[in-house]
C-alpha cells in the first residue's frame, strides 16, 4: 500500500495547526508554558497572551495565596494562570457540560486538586452560594449584558472578601460598566478589541480631629 507522502505532511500540518487553535499557553508560573486544551465553540474565547500577562501583573500584589472564582470560565485560562502564578485554590463556573468535562481533564492533566468545577448558570451560582473570593474573573460572552448583571449580583452577595478585586473583560464595543457604589477602577486598558478593568472597593477614610 502507498501512501502519497505530501498529502500526509499536508494532513498532518493542518492537524497541528487545529490542535494550536484550541490550546491556551500558561505564561508564567510552576505551569509556565504548559498547554491546556480546549473545544472550539462560537462563545468560547481565551483571553489573549497580551491582555492575560498585563492582568497578572496588575494582580501580582493580591494573587498570592488568593481564593479566586472564574466565573464563565470557558478555556480555564484565566484560572489555570491565576493557580499557576500562586493562588491557594480557584472555583471554576461555567454552564456547559463539555466545557466543565475538558476543564476536568485538564485538571487531571495538570495534576491539581485546587480547582473545582462548578456545572452551572453563572448567576444562578452566585445566588446560592456563601463563598467569598479574594479575586474574581468575570469574561462573559461579549454579545451580552451579563457582565454588568453579574458584578452588581456580586455586590449585592458580598461575594468579595474585604479586599477583594473584581476583573471584568468585554469588547470595546460594549457599554462601559455601570458601576455601583462603592466601587472604582483600579486599573484598565484596551487592546484591539478587548476593553479590561480591575475594580477594588473604595476604601473609607476616617477624618481624625
Amino acid at each position: 500500500m502507498t501512501h502519497d507522502t505530501n498529502k500526509l505532511t499536508t494532513e498532518f500540518a493542518k492537524g497541528n495547526s487545529l490542535r494550536a487553535r484550541h490550546t491556551v499557553r500558561i505564561i508564567a508560573g510552576h505551569w509556565r508554558h504548559r498547554l491546556i486544551r480546549f473545544d472550539p465553540g462560537e462563545a468560547l474565547r481565551p483571553t489573549p497572551d497580551g491582555v492575560r500577562e498585563t492582568v497578572f501583573n496588575w494582580l501580582i500584589p493580591f494573587i498570592k495565596g488568593a481564593r479566586c472564582l472564574d466565573l464563565f470560565a470557558g478555556s480555564g485560562a484565566l484560572g489555570f494562570e491565576a493557580l499557576s502564578r500562586g493562588a491557594a485554590q480557584v472555583t471554576m463556573v461555567d454552564h456547559q457540560r463539555p466545557v466543565c468535562r475538558r476543564l476536568r481533564e485538564n485538571c487531571e492533566l495538570l495534576g491539581t486538586t485546587q480547582i473545582n468545577i462548578v456545572c452551572s448558570d453563572a448567576l444562578t451560582y452566585l445566588r446560592q452560594t456563601f463563598d467569598q473570593f479574594d479575586i474574581i474573573f468575570i469574561d462573559p460572552p461579549y454579545n451580552t449584558l451579563l457582565a454588568t448583571q453579574t458584578f452588581n449580583l456580586l455586590n449585592r452577595q458580598t461575594t468579595t472578601t474585604p479586599d477583594g478585586v473584581i476583573y471584568v473583560e468585554s469588547g470595546t464595543h460594549m457599554e462601559p460598566l455601570v458601576l455601583p457604589s462603592g466601587w472604582e477602577i483600579f486599573r484598565q486598558k484596551a487592546q484591539g478589541e478587548v476593553r479590561y478593568q480591575l475594580y477594588q472597593k473604595i476604601k473609607e477614610t476616617v477624618n481624625r480631629e
